[in-house]
């Protein structure tokens, strides 16, 4: 193998490693798992109302309940983003700074006077990327508190509003009163646009479709837009009739689909939009009097810091589905990709990694001593944990690459037997240095 050459790693993956040796012992690295204490819980949507101010958490069941003490934390919650070791981090627009609610629900501040921070993504490191429109800018926030302007606009009707960050970590946002799609190079400060004008009117979220299109909520045409990645087409996905409401916030739900936040005198709900375009709600009515955001808390959590091969390189990807899973076979599969996805047969869903090599080698399949418990059955509270250890690679094979690991469990589809996918969990991203 060459160990300058990771995706000769990958290739011996799929060939060569399910006849390695018995794996070594790696309980020490297992994740505490998550206790019945905690406020927010992997798979629970957080949810921002903006008057009077709160912020919910909705849990798999579609009820919803407010975070103790976040009414008094906050003064105008709008955006709202997971973070990958389970946290929620809130745009505080009227109290003008970033705020982070732990899993226990405890609150603190992160950054003050970001200047009317509306919408909120987080990246692979854990850092936020905050929009904000007075001034109109763009700020990366780190979690010590530092913030680093990323570039300001010269009108305030340039304003940023929706955000995301696309694959290749470049920051993708709408302009809503000149309607537009854009993109930040966040190393230079360039933007470029992606889509401009008609059929966008008032373009306030943006998140990314399994294949790495671009889903767009607009507040004028009450729609999603699909802009396609290779040619910035425009074309309305859900229409006005279909989604019925004004959507303000977007997520997506892990199996090609998306939860839209939606805001209206007679309509505060979550619309949940499955990979076809159909619409179900998912929650809806009160406690809910004027949503803004809606974000769902990561099931499948890795190491936020870069891995590496060679001495040191353990880490462990802990997975939750919740009780409703208890004693479900899963799997925790790998990928070298995301964002083409893996478009299932016969089914609506879709996986959102690339269905590749390394990914037919993890699929249902551990591989020791480097990957253990990836599959299995989940516990009875639906939990389980996979370990990761490339102890025994050459230091700094992977050394740049960014492997991307998602979960699924499995479930009898009735009374013809067999089994069927369950439930997907979000993209976990595993960085090397």
């Amino acid at each position: 193998m060459n160990s300058s050459d990771p995706r000769a790693f990958l290739q011996a993956l799929d060939m060569n490693l399910r006849t390695a040796c018995c794996a070594s012992s790696l309980l020490s690295f297992l994740l505490v798992a998550p206790t019945a204490a905690q406020v927010l819980r992997p798979g629970d949507l957080v949810v921002t109302n903006y008057s009077p101010p709160n912020l919910f958490v909705v849990d798999r069941g579609g009820v919803a309940t407010a975070v103790p003490g976040a009414a008094g934390a906050l003064s105008g919650p709008a955006g709202v983003a997971a973070s990958p070791d389970g946290a929620a981090l809130v745009c505080d627009f009227n109290g003008n700074r970033l705020v982070r609610f732990a899993a226990d629900g405890s609150s603190s501040i992160v950054a003050s006077s970001l200047g009317g921070p509306i919408r909120v993504a987080v990246d692979r490191d854990g850092s936020a990327i905050v929009t904000a429109i007075s001034p109109p800018r763009i700020v990366r926030v780190l979690m010590n508190g530092t913030v680093i302007p990323l570039t300001t606009f010269s009108s305030s009707s340039q304003r940023p509003f929706g955000v995301c960050i696309d694959p290749d970590r470049s920051i993708v946002f709408t302009m809503d009163l000149a309607p537009a799609l854009r993109r930040l190079d966040p190393s230079t400060g360039i933007v470029t646009p992606i889509a401009v004008g008609a059929p966008l009117r008032l373009p306030q979220g943006v998140s990314l479709f399994q294949n790495g299109d671009w889903a767009v909520i607009d507040g004028v045409t009450d729609s999603v837009f699909r802009v396609a990645r290779a040619t910035s087409a425009i074309t309305t996905w859900v229409s006005n009739a279909t989604l019925a409401g004004n959507p303000e916030g977007i997520w997506p739900s892990d199996d090609g689909g998306f939860f839209v936040a939606q805001s209206a005198a007679n309509n505060n709900r979550i619309a949940l939009i499955d990979a076809a375009g159909a619409t179900t709600t998912f929650t809806q009515g009160p406690p809910f009097s004027n949503i803004e955001d809606c974000a769902r808390l990561p099931e499948l959590r890795g190491p936020l810091a870069p891995l590496v091969t060679g001495p040191g390189g353990q880490a462990v990807l802990s997975l939750d589905h919740g009780s409703t899973s208890a004693a479900r076979p899963y799997s925790i599969v790998l990928s070298g990709g995301a964002w083409q996805g893996f478009p299932l047969p016969a089914d609506p869903r879709a996986f959102t990694i690339d269905g590749d090599s390394l990914f037919v080698a993890t699929f249902m399949s551990d591989i020791p001593p480097f990957f253990v418990g990836f599959t299995g059955l989940l516990d009875a509270s639906g939990r389980a944990n996979g370990a990761i250890d490339l102890s025994f690679l050459p230091p700094g094979l992977l050394a740049g690459v960014t492997l991307y690991a998602q979960a699924f469990d499995l479930v009898p589809p009735g009374p013809y037997g067999g089994y069927d996918f369950g439930r997907f969990s979000n993209v976990a991203a595993l960085r090397f240095q």
